[in-house]
């Protein structure tokens, strides 16, 4: 039986539509961030031990 939690969480309000829509464009942007700098440690990296 699910509980009025479990059904909340499958079924977000219109509201939650937007934020979730604002967190996941945050959480994307920090991604694309730490793959640059990853990218750019790495090259670093790689430059210093050749």
């Amino acid at each position: 039986m699910a509980s009025n939690r479990d059904s909340i969480a499958s079924n977000p309000a219109p509201a939650n539509e937007d934020s979730s829509a604002d967190v996941t464009a945050a959480v994307e942007d920090l991604l694309n961030s730490l793959s640059n700098k990853f990218a750019g440690v790495s090259s670093e990296i790689f430059a210093k031990s050749e």
